[in-house]
């Protein structure tokens, strides 16, 4: 059993309603998670505050060089006129605080003498490696998804997941949950 030492009580229900912080039981803690406490008020707002800039946030794009299949493609050509096909793995990070969240895709990319196009983009996924004291991520499988544009030069790939944030206040446990989106760009230069 966690024991809990009463920090602070003013302006608790103010921060609820502004953060939505709820409270929760300790059999709700995942196993594992041990929660945050705050020394001080000041401690706590600064720390609702910076992770409430948690938001979308795009990588960038991934160039791909389509001379670097090229040579693979003439060699193949020569055997075999259809091209060659390669799959590369994807994947993307960002960081939030210790935690750091992964976008993660296979696209693969057909190329045939200097045309190249994305074939698909398969297996969109994100997940969380890192220290995680008081946070607990979920991927959210149905936020992942990808667009290959209509030229099938570049592909969008973007995923979501909440980061749950558990924390003691005021002797109580806390927990508030932030929406993290990411995405990014693959594109055939």
């Amino acid at each position: 059993m966690l024991s809990y030492s009463l920090c602070f009580a003013t302006e608790k229900s103010s921060l609820d309603e502004k953060y939505g912080l709820k409270t929760i039981t300790e059999e709700q803690l995942p196993e594992g998670i041990e929660p945050i406490e705050f020394k001080s008020q000041e401690e706590l707002e600064q720390f609702l505050q910076r992770i409430n800039n948690t938001d979308s946030i795009d990588l960038g794009t991934t160039i791909i060089d389509k001379n670097g299949f090229v040579i693979s493609s003439i060699r193949n050509s020569l055997a075999n006129k259809s091209g060659t096909e390669d799959t590369f793995e994807w994947d993307k990070t960002k960081k939030h605080g210790l935690l750091t969240q992964h976008l993660n895709a296979r696209v693969t990319v057909y190329a045939h003498g200097s045309f190249g196009q994305i074939q698909k983009v398969k297996k969109v996924h994100t997940y969380a490696t890192g220290y995680s004291g008081g946070i607990n991520y979920v991927p959210d499988p149905n936020a992942c998804g990808s667009d290959i544009s209509s030229d099938k030069q570049s592909a969008k790939i973007y995923g979501a997941g909440d980061i749950e944030y558990y924390l003691i206040i005021s002797g109580g446990l806390k927990l508030t949950t932030k929406r993290a989106k990411i995405s990014g760009t693959y594109k055939i230069r």
